[in-house]
């Protein structure tokens, strides 16, 4: 659960109670995601990494994919970061977490388009963010930014190797403000057109999944030592 009318550097994970990961699994969920705004030397960033471990722990037991978003931000509620330290940021926690066990990072661009519009800039931050990850996929998330520019950041991203996009806002933000009629026109016209660029740029762009992560060499005789969750 987050409370979004604190700041970033405010804000703990707070846990449903009574909810797991297991719930999730036994339910039918096919994966668990956690958004986590971060910064490596905020108060509270050694209790955070801790819930990360449970975490992961938690989905290996259960077999099931661990999501995470891990959100970079100023430790200043005045300022926002700059680009180097938003990059640097970006760059440790995707090493960090990938290496702690996330199957999946959902990332913001690495360069704030307000204080960068250099594209080789650009192409520079994400192939860093690409390496930082090593087999770990990463998909870009839109941060709500507008469309056009989310969709050069996810062919830019996808070209230095990010698997696809996760995009919620760049798509669907103007339906917000509309009602009734317009609202429906919108979702079934734009925000449909949208959802479908973004797919054409992920498939002629974006590196597979399943060419970062390597298939397992599975034994003939694999069910008698795989354990058991009763």
């Amino acid at each position: 659960v987050t409370d979004y009318e604190q700041h970033p550097s405010q804000r703990t994970v707070q846990w449903i109670p009574g909810w797991s990961v297991g719930k999730i699994k036994r339910i039918g969920g096919d994966g668990v995601k956690l958004l986590l705004p971060y910064h490596p030397e905020a108060e509270n960033a050694g209790a955070k990494r801790d819930g990360l471990r449970k975490i992961v722990e938690s989905c290996a037991r259960w077999d099931i994919p661990f999501f995470l978003e891990p959100i970079a931000y100023s430790l200043d509620p005045a300022r926002s970061l700059a680009n180097a330290e938003l990059l640097q940021i970006t760059v440790d926690m995707a090493r960090e977490f990938a290496a702690m066990g996330a199957d999946v990072l959902k990332l913001q661009f690495p360069v704030d388009p307000a204080q960068s519009h250099d594209e080789a800039e650009w192409r520079s931050a994400c192939a860093a963010v690409t390496e930082a990850c090593g087999a770990v996929p990463w998909a870009l998330l839109s941060a709500g930014v507008a469309f056009e520019t989310f969709a050069l950041q996810a062919q830019i991203a996808c070209q230095a190797g990010a698997s696809g996009v996760i995009v919620g806002r760049a798509v669907w933000s103007e339906a917000v403000t509309l009602q009734g009629e317009a609202r429906d026109a919108f979702i079934a016209t734009t925000a449909r057109d949208r959802i479908r660029q973004l797919a054409s740029i992920c498939a002629q762009n974006a590196t597979p999944w399943y060419d970062r992560v390597a298939a397992p060499d599975v034994a003939l005789d694999w069910f008698e030592h795989y354990e058991d969750l009763i």
